[in-house]
């Protein structure tokens, strides 16, 4: 038996305990609880040891005097929706704007954004959406929850036929 099927057999068996007792919260005696509990030591042992989860020996901070010292590394601060809406902004690196039909739009090389469309951006390993909500000839705004932004368009015109020094 792995890991996964131990947690999966001991959630069921919650599940219906729950079902079974409508859901209250009664605590079984001490004699029911302590057989669960020497079978679950059981199942555990019957594992390899490398599926085994280890537990590390940390230290009770609910007992008195006992020192909890800060983890090392930066600290993450939270921070304000123009703040992320700016560091995201950094992702986007339009290569030039054009108007067609009387609609502008952004160029990222040869996709083409509209006002109105939502670009997926990534900071901190989370997933944020970003909504295009201006476009002029220089610069574009993107706006997140309610949070707008806007970024200069920088392009590099050394790259361009016939404009090189």
């Amino acid at each position: 038996m792995n890991m996964k099927s131990l947690l999966a057999a001991i959630f069921c068996t919650a599940c219906c305990s729950c079902f079974v007792t409508g859901g209250t919260a009664n605590v079984p005696p001490a004699q029911q609880r302590a057989a669960t509990l020497g079978l679950a030591a059981s199942l555990v042992k019957s594992l390899p040891q490398d599926e085994v989860p280890q537990i590390d020996s940390s230290t009770n901070p609910f007992k008195e005097g006992v020192t909890i010292t800060e983890p090392d590394g930066p600290r993450l601060t939270p921070m304000n929706d123009h703040d992320l809406l700016a560091l995201l902004a950094e992702q986007l690196n339009p290569t030039g704007t054009f108007v067609m039909g009387g609609e502008p739009i952004l160029l990222f090389g040869q996709k083409k954004i509209k006002v109105g469309d939502k670009l997926p951006l990534s900071y901190e390993g989370a997933i944020y959406y970003v909504e295009i909500v201006e476009i002029k000839r220089i610069s574009f705004t993107i706006s997140l929850n309610q949070e707008k932004f806007s970024r200069p368009i920088e392009v590099n015109t050394a790259s361009k036929p016939g404009k090189n020094p």
